[in-house]
């Protein structure tokens, strides 16, 4: 008689499409920035036990026509629940988002996350991934303002009818500080898999992994 056995598989995240309100993304040489904002009702909070303070967030950000994508971990220790746990924010001076049940999604990073210096990137996707959900926005040529070297502008996208899939390696957007923005290798696992720069480590999701 052969026995069976459990195995354990990941469990594949929700996908939420949500209206793109902005995306605003810049390189101007000395400093760079990627603001995005979403006002959705559609945006619906994970179960506490899976909120940003418990398990972190990731946001990649994904050119889905050439697969390139720019990656960053926010560990929980940086998030803090607001209006008896109808609000969530997270700011460490690099990167600040703020997720409200049934109204919006606001990120701003001092950093592109992905690279812009090709004449024009065409089409550009933001999803955040917090828990079992995922959330995303796709900016296309019907929502696109400017597209050009080191500048993309988009607004009022349309929520798409399914969030597409990073599928490349990361294009390097690791921001050193205080160690909670790691990158995440294509092909990993899971928040398990997260490393830094440097010797690869394997750091629960939630503890800050601040740089030697």
């Amino acid at each position: 008689m052969v026995a069976c056995m459990a195995v354990g598989v990941p469990v594949r995240a929700a996908d939420v499409p949500i209206l793109g309100t902005k995306l605003l993304i810049k390189d101007t040489g000395r400093a760079s920035k990627l603001v995005f904002r979403s006002k959705d009702q559609s945006i619906e909070l994970p179960d506490p036990a899976e909120g940003p303070d418990r398990v972190g967030a990731v946001l990649t950000v994904l050119n889905p026509t050439t697969g390139t994508s720019g990656t960053l971990a926010l560990g929980a220790a940086g998030w803090r629940v607001r209006r008896n746990g109808t609000l969530y924010k997270y700011n460490d001076g690099l990167v600040k988002v703020l997720l409200r049940n049934g109204r919006q999604l606001k990120i701003r990073v001092r950093n592109t996350v992905i690279g812009i210096k090709d004449p024009s990137q065409g089409t550009l996707a933001v999803l955040f991934e917090v828990g079992t959900l995922r959330y995303c926005a796709l900016f296309d040529a019907s929502s696109v303002r400017r597209d050009r070297p080191c500048k993309f502008v988009a607004k009022r996208a349309a929520a798409p009818l399914a969030c597409p899939s990073a599928v490349a390696s990361p294009s390097g957007a690791f921001l050193p500080g205080r160690g909670s923005h790691l990158l995440i290798p294509a092909g990993s696992p899971g928040p398990d898999a997260l490393v830094r720069s440097g010797p690869l480590e394997r750091p629960s999701f939630g503890a800050p992994v601040l740089p030697r």
